[in-house]
């Protein structure tokens, strides 16, 4: 994650100069950065061999954001089926979802992060909500059946 950032960082200093000032500052920014984190996600897709599974929903949500020390080990194991949902999405996706749900980031911000329009913004999000629901499903199933069936 520190890399991220660390490259993140290098990029706005590079791209400095082209900086306008048609846009606000941390929009520019936030486009920069959104881009790098989806360049990561494309290699990372690209690098592993993953088996395809949907959404997560609503639950696994709540767990990841409880407070509660009594769900700590409920919530590293959501954060693990989290993450292996999240697989199945392409990168844009899992920027939307992340920024969405994880960040509470609003429509307008996610928009104007990923240079696209509220109504893509709205659209990729429901998309990706159902194949992350989807995958939680399969997921569940799949940990429902005694050992031996699977």
């Amino acid at each position: 994650m520190e890399d991220l950032a660390q490259e993140a960082f290098v990029k706005v200093w590079r791209a400095l100069e082209q900086f306008d000032g048609r846009a606000p500052f941390e929009h520019w920014i936030s486009r920069i950065t959104v881009r790098v984190a989806l360049d990561h996600l494309r290699k990372e897709k690209r690098r592993r061999n993953e088996i395809g599974l949907p959404e997560l929903g609503a639950d696994v949500l709540d767990w990841l954001r409880s407070d509660d020390e009594k769900n700590e080990l409920d919530s590293r194991s959501a954060a693990e089926v989290l993450a292996l949902a999240l697989r199945e999405l392409s990168p844009a996706d899992q920027v939307v979802i992340t920024m969405q749900e994880i960040e509470d980031r609003s429509v307008k911000e996610i928009a104007a992060a990923t240079g696209s329009t509220g109504v893509a913004v709205r659209v990729r999000a429901l998309r990706a909500r159902a194949k992350l629901k989807r995958a939680l499903e399969k997921i569940a199933s799949t940990e429902s059946r005694p050992a031996n069936d699977r």
